[in-house]
């Protein structure tokens, strides 16, 4: 119980800090239908985790294989289901060409492939410094701290009281699909 307000309390917190840059998702428009234009509001949020994710995934790399591979591999899942939605989308918006939209679904991965050397090449170079590499595990972590504490605990309190069984045991087993990668 003291955990759950401490956690509560936490996400409270972050929400009220974060309440501005919080998604107006009523009036960002709806979701792309057949005839649309490609909306930004939906490519610049993917492009902008493509980033961020080949980043991580080359300064870990760079850091340590292990971590990098387990890191690459829960991408993988991840962005594979990004993709399905994102190029899903995108395919109904034929107010755009269809050369538009297929550079619009390459470009993330391109761009996430690029990071992964900047990131790798990054985190080589700040294994001689320690500043640099304190400023490059800085933003990885702190990457990872807005994504977990903005949003992801923000949308599980939201669906708290509509989570069913399912969606607790798809929570572990990612878990554990982690743990296990790890001892692999």
């Amino acid at each position: 119980r003291n955990m759950d307000r401490k956690l509560t309390s936490l996400h409270s917190t972050v929400d009220r800090a974060t309440y501005r840059y919080k998604r107006r998702s009523l009036k960002m428009g709806p979701i792309p239908v057949k005839g649309s234009t490609i909306p930004l509001s939906l490519v610049v949020p993917v492009v902008v985790d493509c980033a961020v994710d080949g980043f991580l995934i080359g300064l870990s790399c760079a850091l340590s294989h292990r971590a990098g591979l387990i890191l690459g591999l829960v991408t993988c899942f991840e962005m594979g289901a990004l993709g399905a939605a994102f190029s899903l989308r995108i395919r109904k918006c034929s107010g755009n060409s269809q050369l538009l939209r297929r550079i619009v679904i390459t470009f993330p991965p391109l761009l996430m492939l690029c990071m992964c050397y900047v990131g790798a090449r990054g985190g080589a170079s700040a294994s001689n410094h320690p500043i640099s590499m304190g400023v490059c595990v800085g933003f990885g972590v702190t990457a990872l701290l807005q994504l977990a504490c903005v949003e992801l605990l923000g949308e599980a309190f939201r669906a708290e009281e509509s989570a069913g069984i399912g969606a607790y045991a798809s929570m572990f087993a990612g878990v554990w699909l982690v743990m296990v990668l790890d001892r692999v």
